[in-house]
Protein backbone atom coordinates (compact mmCIF):
# COMPACT_ATOMS: atom_id res chain seq x y z
CA UNK A 1 0.00 0.00 0.00
CA UNK A 2 2.95 2.12 0.78
CA UNK A 3 4.32 2.03 -2.15
CA UNK A 4 0.79 2.38 -4.04
CA UNK A 5 1.03 5.46 -2.42
CA UNK A 6 4.10 6.53 -3.18
CA UNK A 7 3.87 6.03 -7.20
CA UNK A 8 0.94 7.98 -6.83
CA UNK A 9 2.90 10.94 -5.55
CA UNK A 10 5.30 10.69 -8.47
CA UNK A 11 2.44 10.81 -10.89
CA UNK A 12 1.17 13.97 -9.66
CA UNK A 13 4.91 15.61 -9.30
CA UNK A 14 5.40 14.35 -12.81
CA UNK A 15 2.20 15.51 -14.43
CA UNK A 16 3.08 19.53 -12.50
CA UNK A 17 6.90 19.36 -13.29
CA UNK A 18 6.35 22.53 -15.18
CA UNK A 19 4.95 24.11 -12.44
CA UNK A 20 7.49 23.34 -9.93
CA UNK A 21 10.53 23.80 -12.59
CA UNK A 22 8.83 27.34 -12.98
CA UNK A 23 8.44 27.98 -9.63
CA UNK A 24 12.15 26.75 -8.59
CA UNK A 25 13.29 28.90 -11.58
CA UNK A 26 11.80 32.08 -10.66
CA UNK A 27 12.79 31.60 -6.78
CA UNK A 28 16.41 30.86 -7.52
CA UNK A 29 16.96 33.39 -10.45
CA UNK A 30 15.35 36.48 -7.91
CA UNK A 31 17.53 35.22 -4.85
CA UNK A 32 20.33 35.35 -7.16
CA UNK A 33 20.05 38.88 -8.27
CA UNK A 34 19.11 39.89 -5.16
CA UNK A 35 22.21 38.64 -3.48
CA UNK A 36 24.48 39.96 -6.27
CA UNK A 37 22.88 43.09 -7.14
CA UNK A 38 20.64 44.20 -4.09
CA UNK A 39 22.57 43.27 -1.01
CA UNK A 40 25.55 45.25 -0.55
CA UNK A 41 28.76 43.07 0.41
CA UNK A 42 30.25 43.56 4.28
CA UNK A 43 33.54 42.55 5.66
CA UNK A 44 34.37 41.31 9.17
CA UNK A 45 37.30 42.22 11.29
CA UNK A 46 38.72 40.78 14.25
CA UNK A 47 40.87 41.71 17.22
CA UNK A 48 41.93 39.78 20.19
CA UNK A 49 42.47 40.69 24.07
CA UNK A 50 44.45 38.50 26.32
CA UNK A 51 43.27 38.78 30.02
CA UNK A 52 47.14 38.45 31.94
CA UNK A 53 47.05 36.88 35.07
CA UNK A 54 49.60 37.44 38.00
CA UNK A 55 51.76 35.11 39.31
CA UNK A 56 52.45 34.15 42.75
CA UNK A 57 55.80 32.43 43.23
CA UNK A 58 56.03 32.32 39.26
CA UNK A 59 52.83 29.80 39.31
CA UNK A 60 49.59 30.21 38.58
CA UNK A 61 47.03 29.20 40.81
CA UNK A 62 43.84 27.08 39.74
CA UNK A 63 41.10 29.45 41.31
CA UNK A 64 42.88 32.36 40.07
CA UNK A 65 42.56 31.51 36.86
CA UNK A 66 38.98 29.93 37.20
CA UNK A 67 37.88 33.35 38.37
CA UNK A 68 39.86 35.31 35.80
CA UNK A 69 37.47 33.18 33.09
CA UNK A 70 35.06 34.44 34.97
CA UNK A 71 35.56 37.65 34.69
CA UNK A 72 36.11 37.24 30.87
CA UNK A 73 31.92 37.52 31.07
CA UNK A 74 32.24 40.44 32.68
CA UNK A 75 34.49 41.77 30.40
CA UNK A 76 32.40 41.12 27.31
CA UNK A 77 29.52 43.19 28.96
CA UNK A 78 31.83 46.40 29.72
CA UNK A 79 32.96 46.24 25.68
CA UNK A 80 29.16 46.28 25.04
CA UNK A 81 28.41 48.97 27.34
CA UNK A 82 26.92 52.49 26.42
CA UNK A 83 30.96 54.53 27.98
CA UNK A 84 32.57 52.27 25.50
CA UNK A 85 30.45 52.39 22.68
CA UNK A 86 29.79 56.10 23.01
CA UNK A 87 33.69 56.59 23.53
CA UNK A 88 34.63 54.89 20.12
CA UNK A 89 31.58 56.62 18.77
CA UNK A 90 33.01 60.14 19.09
CA UNK A 91 36.77 59.49 18.51
CA UNK A 92 36.16 57.87 15.22
CA UNK A 93 33.02 60.31 14.48
CA UNK A 94 30.51 57.87 13.93
CA UNK A 95 27.10 58.78 12.35
CA UNK A 96 25.43 56.44 14.45
CA UNK A 97 23.75 55.29 17.45
CA UNK A 98 24.77 53.21 20.01
CA UNK A 99 22.16 50.88 19.50
CA UNK A 100 22.97 50.91 15.81
CA UNK A 101 26.54 50.48 16.64
CA UNK A 102 26.11 47.19 18.53
CA UNK A 103 24.30 45.77 15.79
CA UNK A 104 27.57 45.70 13.68
CA UNK A 105 29.93 44.24 16.58
CA UNK A 106 30.57 40.66 18.64
CA UNK A 107 32.26 39.91 21.21
CA UNK A 108 33.23 36.28 22.17
CA UNK A 109 35.33 34.27 24.70
CA UNK A 110 35.97 30.75 24.10
CA UNK A 111 35.62 28.14 26.49
CA UNK A 112 38.35 27.85 28.93
CA UNK A 113 40.30 30.51 27.42
CA UNK A 114 41.51 33.88 28.50
CA UNK A 115 40.94 35.30 25.01
CA UNK A 116 38.29 37.62 24.09
CA UNK A 117 37.76 38.10 20.19
CA UNK A 118 35.94 41.37 19.39
CA UNK A 119 34.87 40.98 15.35
CA UNK A 120 33.41 44.13 13.98
CA UNK A 121 31.12 43.86 10.36
CA UNK A 122 30.88 47.07 8.34
CA UNK A 123 30.38 47.96 4.85
CA UNK A 124 33.96 49.39 4.21
CA UNK A 125 36.61 46.88 5.29
CA UNK A 126 38.64 49.54 6.57
CA UNK A 127 36.15 50.91 8.97
CA UNK A 128 36.19 48.14 10.16
CA UNK A 129 39.22 47.49 11.36
CA UNK A 130 39.17 50.80 12.67
CA UNK A 131 36.30 50.15 14.92
CA UNK A 132 37.62 47.12 15.91
CA UNK A 133 41.02 48.44 16.88
CA UNK A 134 39.42 51.26 18.53
CA UNK A 135 36.93 49.54 20.97
CA UNK A 136 40.23 47.19 21.67
CA UNK A 137 42.07 50.29 22.67
CA UNK A 138 39.47 52.00 24.36
CA UNK A 139 38.42 49.04 26.70
CA UNK A 140 41.91 48.64 27.61
CA UNK A 141 42.49 52.14 28.32
CA UNK A 142 39.03 52.69 30.12
CA UNK A 143 39.12 49.19 32.23
CA UNK A 144 41.21 50.83 35.07
CA UNK A 145 38.66 53.34 36.50
CA UNK A 146 35.62 51.04 35.39
CA UNK A 147 37.09 48.19 37.59
CA UNK A 148 40.53 49.26 38.80
CA UNK A 149 42.32 46.90 37.06
CA UNK A 150 44.51 46.63 34.42
CA UNK A 151 45.23 43.11 33.27
CA UNK A 152 44.01 43.40 29.69
CA UNK A 153 46.11 43.19 26.69
CA UNK A 154 45.72 43.56 22.83
CA UNK A 155 47.01 40.55 21.70
CA UNK A 156 46.46 40.75 17.93
CA UNK A 157 45.85 43.99 16.42
CA UNK A 158 42.63 44.24 14.05
CA UNK A 159 42.79 42.96 10.63
CA UNK A 160 40.21 41.26 8.17
CA UNK A 161 39.16 37.79 8.60
CA UNK A 162 39.29 37.48 4.62
CA UNK A 163 39.80 39.37 1.83
CA UNK A 164 35.91 38.13 0.69
CA UNK A 165 32.50 39.87 1.92
CA UNK A 166 31.40 37.72 4.68
CA UNK A 167 27.80 38.40 3.68
CA UNK A 168 25.94 38.22 2.05
CA UNK A 169 26.60 34.57 0.27
CA UNK A 170 25.20 34.53 -3.25
CA UNK A 171 25.35 30.60 -3.81
CA UNK A 172 24.72 29.22 -0.20
CA UNK A 173 21.58 31.93 -0.79
CA UNK A 174 20.50 30.28 -4.16
CA UNK A 175 21.08 27.17 -2.85
CA UNK A 176 18.51 27.33 -0.41
CA UNK A 177 16.11 28.84 -2.45
CA UNK A 178 16.34 26.17 -4.71
CA UNK A 179 15.63 23.70 -1.49
CA UNK A 180 12.59 25.96 -0.59
CA UNK A 181 11.08 26.35 -3.89
CA UNK A 182 11.47 22.64 -4.46
CA UNK A 183 9.61 21.84 -1.30
CA UNK A 184 7.43 24.58 -1.70
CA UNK A 185 6.03 23.12 -5.74
CA UNK A 186 5.30 19.79 -4.14
CA UNK A 187 3.46 20.91 -1.77
CA UNK A 188 1.72 23.13 -3.84
CA UNK A 189 1.40 20.34 -6.39
CA UNK A 190 -0.18 18.07 -3.47
CA UNK A 191 -2.13 20.46 -2.45
CA UNK A 192 -3.85 21.25 -6.26
CA UNK A 193 -4.40 17.44 -6.36
CA UNK A 194 -6.51 17.12 -3.47
CA UNK A 195 -8.93 19.36 -4.33
CA UNK A 196 -8.60 18.49 -8.54
CA UNK A 197 -12.10 16.44 -9.06
CA UNK A 198 -11.40 15.76 -12.26
CA UNK A 199 -11.17 11.83 -13.40
CA UNK A 200 -7.87 11.12 -15.73
CA UNK A 201 -7.09 7.67 -15.38
CA UNK A 202 -9.38 4.75 -15.87
CA UNK A 203 -8.39 3.53 -12.38
CA UNK A 204 -9.93 6.82 -10.82
CA UNK A 205 -13.05 5.87 -12.99
CA UNK A 206 -13.55 2.27 -11.24
CA UNK A 207 -12.46 3.57 -7.66
CA UNK A 208 -15.11 6.58 -7.79
CA UNK A 209 -17.75 6.11 -9.58
CA UNK A 210 -17.67 2.06 -9.54
CA UNK A 211 -18.74 1.48 -12.90
CA UNK A 212 -17.57 -0.82 -15.67
CA UNK A 213 -15.71 0.78 -18.55
CA UNK A 214 -17.16 0.13 -21.77
CA UNK A 215 -14.39 2.14 -24.28
CA UNK A 216 -10.99 4.00 -23.97
CA UNK A 217 -10.47 7.36 -26.28
CA UNK A 218 -6.75 7.12 -26.69
CA UNK A 219 -5.41 10.93 -26.08
CA UNK A 220 -4.36 12.14 -29.68
CA UNK A 221 -0.89 13.92 -29.35
CA UNK A 222 -1.43 17.69 -31.55
CA UNK A 223 1.93 16.93 -33.86
CA UNK A 224 -0.24 13.30 -34.26
CA UNK A 225 -3.17 15.14 -35.05
CA UNK A 226 -1.55 17.26 -37.42
CA UNK A 227 -0.54 14.82 -39.40
CA UNK A 228 -3.34 12.91 -39.57
CA UNK A 229 -5.33 15.25 -40.94
CA UNK A 230 -2.79 16.40 -43.48
CA UNK A 231 -2.83 12.62 -44.41
CA UNK A 232 -7.01 12.71 -44.67
CA UNK A 233 -6.49 16.05 -46.70
CA UNK A 234 -4.44 14.54 -48.88
CA UNK A 235 -6.02 11.43 -49.43
CA UNK A 236 -9.43 13.45 -49.62
CA UNK A 237 -7.47 14.94 -53.01
CA UNK A 238 -6.51 12.56 -54.17
CA UNK A 239 -9.69 10.88 -54.22
CA UNK A 240 -11.59 14.08 -55.51
CA UNK A 241 -9.10 13.89 -58.29
CA UNK A 242 -9.81 10.38 -59.08
CA UNK A 243 -13.48 11.11 -59.34
CA UNK A 244 -12.75 14.09 -61.61
CA UNK A 245 -10.78 11.82 -63.51
CA UNK A 246 -13.54 9.26 -63.95
CA UNK A 247 -16.06 11.68 -64.65
CA UNK A 248 -14.19 13.15 -67.45
CA UNK A 249 -13.94 9.53 -68.93
CA UNK A 250 -17.72 8.93 -68.87
CA UNK A 251 -18.21 11.96 -70.79
CA UNK A 252 -15.67 11.22 -73.36
CA UNK A 253 -17.29 7.45 -73.72
CA UNK A 254 -21.34 9.03 -73.88
CA UNK A 255 -20.01 12.28 -76.42
CA UNK A 256 -21.44 10.96 -79.91
CA UNK A 257 -18.87 10.20 -82.48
Amino acid sequence: MESFFFRDYVKVLLRRWLMIVILIVLAVSATGCFSFYILKPKYQASVTLLVEIPQVNNQIGYDQLRANQILLRTYEEIIRSRNITEDVIKKLDLQMTSEEFLKKITVASPADSLITSIQVTDEDPQKAIRIADEIAHSFSSNLGSIMNVRNVSILNQAQLDSEKPVSPKPYLNMTIAFILSLCAGCAIALFFEMFDTTIKEQAQIDAVLKLPVLGVIPEIKSKKMKNARQKERSFLMEERGRQNETSESACQVNMPS
